[in-house]
């Protein structure tokens, strides 16, 4: 009985034992990636600048699954490097979304024009200190700007925006390369 008991016991210990280093490798393994979202995306260019991300079969190795009657812009931002980010533009969409993520691509923001308003397009992203301290010191120009605090220094926004109909696809475009990304403001 005593070594029926034993084994028993080491399996029950060995069971326990695997469980827990497969829920720690589960875990683990997202931090532990080198390459995250903001890493994959310096693809499209340079720190505090928009990028078009344009698909017609919604095929693409940055956003995958994408509506191919949508345009995606999208800015990495580094905080650290360039302080809070400003971004501003109009959009006279139909629709439009804005998102923002941090590094590893996990929305912690979103917002849309039917939310929004009719108003142009301004935002900062900032870190959480930096939020307190610009609205002890509110410039007059910036009451209407909405500010949104990142949870990590380094992160993106991604402005989705609908095509309406194939025939407007380059209107779109325009509107979303005039947008402004702006870092150190």
């Amino acid at each position: 009985m005593t070594a029926l008991y034993r084994s028993g016991v080491l399996i029950i210990i060995a069971f326990l034992l695997a469980a827990l280093t497969h829920v720690s490798a589960i875990l683990l393994v997202p931090s532990l990636t080198p390459i995250d979202s903001w890493t994959k995306l310096a693809k499209l260019g340079d720190v505090g600048t928009f990028a078009l991300v344009t698909t017609t079969d919604g095929v693409s190795d940055l956003v995958p699954r994408n509506d191919p009657m949508t345009i995606i812009a999208i800015c990495r931002y580094d905080l650290d490097d360039s302080g809070p980010v400003r971004i501003s533009g109009r959009l006279n969409l139909p629709y439009w979304g804005f998102f923002a993520h941090d590094r590893r691509g996990m929305v912690y923001y979103a917002i849309n024009n039917r939310a929004f308003g009719e108003r142009p397009l301004s935002l900062r992203v900032m870190t959480g200190d930096d939020v307190v301290r610009f609205r002890a010191d509110l410039p007059e120009d910036a009451e209407q700007e909405l500010l949104v605090a990142s949870p990590d220094a380094r992160g993106f926004v991604l402005i989705r925006a609908l095509v309406p109909f194939p025939g407007s696809r380059l209107r779109v475009e325009a509107e979303l390369k005039q947008l402004e990304c702006r870092s150190g403001q």
